[in-house]
């Protein structure tokens, strides 16, 4: 039993590491579809489809989550693409110039495809695009009305009101922003090219966009610049504080014609507009918004200058208008990727087209942070995404919450990492913080950090970040080491470096009996000569470390670490014991072999100490009656390191070997955690799980059997409280209650009788 519990455990924590939920099969949900959609986009395979596909996730099936998306008999996925629509997106001629695009990009050959591969998210959404671009001729419509009379006229033909119910479907998808801190400056072109009439429509396309913005000193801060024979700076980002002063600063600007002097509006951007000084904050999301209908006066500068402003944190989004654009040239003023910081407009009364579309995208924008040097704070209950620009010095980031807890999901491959797309995921709770330790890595971290103020136990007022050189970690809290852009657990000597003065011996010379003699040897090991100040740590693969403790500290095996107080006396055995010996090579340059026989050094004992450690005792750190207060010595010996987390029953608390501290780990989706069978188990009545139906019903008679059932449909349930019994459904949709066979429980994975001990689910 204990073997299964800790093979049960090892896979939740498998579970909770690198997840890529876009490529399970049935997965759902609004966090897969934004993955999949974000996934689609950012690849610049296809063109911009202005959030089309991420609203028809939505009409569909309610992002996977209707109960008849993953039907039997139908194999459409989340955007429900009928078979012979799949079929179409390997014939048509429309789509063949992707199907290489998407083998490089996805590593997916499209002609192997089969259509129950869609019930793949990232599947059925490739599909979707295909089958959009081969409806529309690979031209989208921009706004959602557009979209959903183009989804009752080509989607849907035949059908009167799918329009109306597109738009009722897709109602609260864009909501206000998750993140609330942002600087974006509009970069507007008043140039002689545009006529009075455009130049309105450029003011009353920014004034759309502040609207619906929270505009204040701590949320949403707004500047205004345009550009001509020179450029003009109407209005900074500290000068106005809310979105109607800043829609009637914009609606008094006049044109002020002349030439495209694009560069020079780029240049005061990068070197005064986006400074401290002008109310721009390093730690917003900084935005600006370049409107321009004709090509640069001086290309090559506008290129470079554009390139220091985004060197600076600053994502560039750039609309071009008229046929007087040049798209190479847009491209290389505007963030990567290009696909999504580009539009091209025919005419300025397109504009309104995309109000929504860039007050999304900014409302998605990173927030980039340096590597080094941070410390800034965030309100809890929104979802704040960062670009983390490490240089490859030791780095830690530390997030704390003032109190309750936040989620943390972070990436090297994916900018917008969430739960259904991540290389990791920690918890941080209110005295534990989560840290992430990297190594050897220049490349940019994407972190996004989820809270909910409304929800009980979460962040309820606000969390710090900060980001600092050097090995931060400590021993409670969670905890994820990063080297060389690959994640991997943290290990006692990551830790053991960021608390103590740590240098590797070499094994061949020690002074002593090598204590790590070969691979299989891990653990803590008083110092021979100096067992009160020194100890070694041996890591399982044969290197041996020394470890000093720091002053006012001293070495207690018991605890396996160092702790405050002053040194115990020592006292020798009086047994005599005759001294043992160890036979250690000694280098030579000659091919003969040469040994020197070492006696070993009487032994010490260390008398137990009587004192009272300092309250700020790394073995003490958490008190009684915390999160960690389980987590004893006596307990971790008799190999009890789970236990239940206060409040929250889809939490746990996993205790680490060193008394006092622990993490808290949050149990798979639909599962919470069971501390008599010591893992995470579902919450509710298993009907189904590979269509995520759940009950929470006495007894599943009324969902589980019912007529029409075909092949595809599951025949066999568990009994919803006794392990000894199954459920047994026939064709006419009746049920039977059945019994194992003697000391015998029903397994669900294998849909049999297996054998084991019966018992109640949580009880002994």
């Amino acid at each position: 039993m204990y073997t299964f519990i800790a093979a049960l455990l090892a896979l939740i924590v498998i579970v909770s590491g690198q997840n890529d939920q876009t490529i399970i099969q049935n997965s759902a949900g609004p966090d897969v579809v934004e993955a999949v959609t974000r996934a689609i986009s950012d690849s610049c395979m296809f063109p911009n489809d202005h959030r089309f596909l991420r609203r028809l996730a939505r009409v569909e099936s309610d992002d996977g989550q209707d109960p008849m998306t993953y039907r039997a008999g139908f194999d459409g996925g989340i955007w429900q693409v009928k078979q012979s629509e799949f079929l179409l997106t390997k014939s048509s001629s429309l789509v063949a110039q992707y199907l290489q695009p998407i083998k490089d990009t996805y590593n997916i050959d499209w002609t192997q495809v089969v259509w129950s591969d869609l019930r793949r998210p990232l599947y059925s959404g490739i599909a979707a695009m295909l089958n959009l671009i081969r409806a529309s001729g690979n031209k989208f419509p921009r706004t959602a009305e557009l979209q959903a009379t183009f989804y009752q006229n080509f989607l849907t033909p035949g059908s009167n009101n799918t329009a109306y119910s597109f738009l009722q479907d897709i109602k609260g998808l864009t909501s206000a922003c998750s993140t609330d801190r942002i600087d974006i400056a509009f970069i507007v072109d008043s140039s002689a090219s545009q006529s009075p009439d455009d130049f309105l429509r450029a003011k009353l396309f920014a004034s759309e966009i502040v609207k619906d913005f929270n505009v204040n000193p701590n949320g949403v801060r707004v500047a205004f610049v345009t550009f001509s024979n020179g450029y003009k700076a109407h209005f900074t980002f500290n000068q106005y504080r809310t979105a109607s002063a800043v829609r009637q600063a914009i609606s008094n600007i006049k044109q002020e014609p002349g030439s495209t002097n694009t560069h020079l509006a780029l240049e005061y951007a990068t070197n005064t507009l986006f400074t401290q000084q002008m109310g721009s904050r390093s730690d917003a999301a900084r935005i600006a918004v370049l409107l321009t209908d004709g090509e640069a006066d001086d290309k090559l500068l506008s290129a470079r200058n554009a390139a220091m402003l985004k060197d600076k944190g600053v994502a560039i989004f750039v609309i071009g208008i008229g046929s007087d654009t040049d798209e190479v040239e847009l491209n290389s003023l505007a963030s990567n990727p290009t696909c999504t910081h580009v539009q091209v407009l025919d005419q300025y009364s397109q504009l309104d087209t995309l109000e929504a579309e860039i007050r999304q995208v900014s409302c998605e924008t990173s927030i980039q942070l340096p590597g080094q040097n941070v410390h800034v704070a965030y309100q809890c209950g929104r979802t704040n995404s960062f670009q983390i620009n490490t240089l490859p010095q030791d780095t830690t980031i530390t997030i704390t919450p003032r109190n309750g807890y936040v989620k943390i999901f972070g990436s090297y491959g994916f900018t917008r990492p969430s739960s259904s797309l991540r290389d990791f995921e920690e918890t941080a709770v209110a005295g534990q913080a989560a840290k992430i330790f990297i190594r050897n890595t220049n490349l940019p971290l994407y972190l996004t950090i989820q809270s909910d103020a409304t929800q009980a136990q979460q962040c309820g007022t606000d969390y710090t970040l900060d980001i600092e050189l050097g090995n931060t970690l400590n021993r409670y809290g969670e905890s994820v080491c990063v080297d060389s852009a690959v994640v991997r657990g943290c290990t006692p000597l990551d830790f053991l470096k960021a608390l103590y003065p740590v240098r590797q011996a070499n094994p061949l010379y020690l002074p002593f009996p090598n204590p790590c003699p070969n691979n299989n040897r891990q653990g803590y090991y008083p110092h021979p000569f100096s067992p009160l100040t020194r100890f070694i740590y041996c890591d399982g693969q044969g290197n041996v470390y020394l470890v000093d403790c720091l002053q006012n500290q001293y070495y207690n095996d018991n605890k396996r670490d160092c702790v405050f107080g002053s040194l115990p006396t020592t006292t020798t055995p009086t047994t005599t014991t005759t001294p043992t010996t160890t036979t250690t090579p000694k280098p030579t340059t000659t091919t003969s072999t040469t040994t020197t026989t070492t006696p070993a050094p009487a032994p010490v004992t260390v008398a137990p100490y009587t004192g009272t450690p300092s309250t700020n005792a790394p073995a003490n750190a958490i008190s009684s009656g915390s999160y960690c207060s389980s987590c004893t010595m006596q307990n971790w010996n008799l190999s009890r390191h789970f236990f239940a987390y206060p409040s929250d029953e889809t939490m746990y608390v996993m205790c680490s070997e060193y008394a006092g501290f622990c993490n808290v780990k949050q149990c798979a989706k639909y599962h919470k955690w069971n501390q008599v069978d010591q893992a995470c188990v579902y919450r509710d009545i298993v009907l189904n799980w590979t269509k995520d139906q759940y009950q929470t019903s006495p007894l599943p008679i009324g969902n589980v059997c019912r007529q029409g059932m075909g092949e595809n449909d599951i025949y066999f349930h568990p009994h919803p409280y006794d392990n000894t019994l199954f459920i047994h459904c026939d064709e006419f949709g009746d049920l039977h209650i059945q019994s194992c066979p003697n000391n015998n429980i029903w397994s669900q994975q294998l849909m049999t009788c297996v054998p084991g001990a019966p018992r109640i689910v949580g009880k002994k």
